[in-house]
């Protein structure tokens, strides 16, 4: 199956060409605050919202311990996420499948978390992990629509599930609501891995405490501001 990672977002939004490898928008390993764009909505602009080339993540993936990937029963553990998520998105780039980290998140999400999944192994009987995507926070079709392109959060669901997971600073639950109606959120929006606490995906090596601290979300999150914060509406099929 081919799954769109970009239901909404230009190619141009995503990626400028013959920029550097490595974006790392509205979050960085030195960077653990309000997002970028909390409270300076008004001065908010993408490209300094694109964080720019991380010139520590290549020595990082050379130096980062990834004993035991490539055994046929690795051991698994968060630290052996992050380090498959080190060498795998270098690969990515390297062998010229994409030319940045979130071109990766872009278009081949769904083949990167399941190669993670591959060097990672199987995890631990009490860990708490499985691939993700935004249908296990969305609600559920109403009745006569096909699909739950865009439709607010099952709240109710969320915080029973997650419920450390409340809005990014400055937002409520109802803006979230309204982006995704903004991004059209469904099922095959994004794909990432959640493991004990974490949300992991190309661009989130270490992890991240929510889904919407992962830089593709926190760039939707962006545009929405930029555009004002708009009240949409569910869409229950694609396009606004």
């Amino acid at each position: 199956m081919s799954w769109n990672c970009d239901a909404r977002l230009t190619e141009q939004d995503y990626y400028h060409q013959n920029q550097r490898v490595a974006f790392r928008a509205g979050y960085s390993d030195a960077f653990h605050g309000a997002p970028m764009w909390a409270g300076n909505e008004r001065n908010w602009h993408p490209d300094e919202y694109r964080a720019g080339y991380d010139a520590g993540a290549a020595d990082k993936a050379l130096t980062i311990d990834a004993d035991g990937l490539d055994d046929d029963e690795p051991t698994f553990s968060l630290e052996s996420i992050t380090a498959a998520i080190y060498k795998l998105r270098a690969d990515y780039v390297a062998n010229g499948d994409y030319d940045s980290y979130q071109a990766i998140n872009a278009g081949g999400c769904e083949d990167f978390a399941s190669d993670i999944h591959e060097l990672v192994g199987s995890p631990r009987e009490d860990a708490d992990y499985q691939m993700i995507d935004p249908a296990y926070f969305l609600q559920a079709p109403a009745e006569g629509d096909e699909d739950n392109w865009g439709y607010p959060l099952n709240r109710d669901h969320l915080q029973s599930k997650w419920p450390s997971v409340v809005p990014p600073a400055g937002l409520d639950w109802d803006d979230l609501d309204h982006i995704s109606a903004f991004g059209n959120f469904f099922s095959g929006t994004h794909i990432w891995i959640y493991c004990d606490g974490k949300h992991y995906d190309a661009e989130a090596p270490e992890g991240v405490a929510t889904p919407f601290d992962l830089p593709f979300f926190q760039r939707i999150i962006g545009r929405w501001i930029e555009a004002g914060k708009p009240e949409a509406n569910p869409l229950p099929t694609p396009g606004m």
